[in-house]
């Protein structure tokens, strides 16, 4: 008898759960900039940028090995 009732309040349970009010939740739209912003701030400048590492070689002839000097990699 007492498996019966527990039995009968889990399917309740499960049936109650079921039965939500709540509304289909429908995700904004993300604000989007129609252009990127311009300004002083913003203004590249080809010799502050980087192109070259400490040593003199370009960024893009390091290897990976050279760059991640963590042993564990």
């Amino acid at each position: 008898m007492m498996q019966k009732h527990a039995l009968t309040a889990i399917a309740v349970a499960l049936l109650a759960t079921g039965c939500t009010m709540a509304p289909h939740y429908t995700r904004p739209d993300a604000p989007v900039a129609q252009a990127y912003p311009a300004g002083g701030v913003y203004a590249t400048q080809p010799a502050a940028a980087g192109t070259r590492s400490a040593n003199g070689q370009a960024a893009s002839a390091i290897g990976w090995r050279e760059f991640f000097a963590d042993p564990r990699l």
